[in-house]
């Protein structure tokens, strides 16, 4: 805990931008999560 207090990027420097950019498909992911629990897949 005290290593994200040091670190100011951790938190306060952190953009948000440049990490919504990269794409990790977690919408996609998501959405995969649903149907399978729907039964649609």
């Amino acid at each position: 805990m005290a290593g994200l207090l040091v670190d100011r990027t951790a938190y306060e420097e952190y953009d948000y931008d440049a990490a919504g950019a990269r794409g990790y498909g977690v919408v996609r992911l998501n959405q995969l999560v649903v149907e399978h629990l729907l039964g649609a897949r």
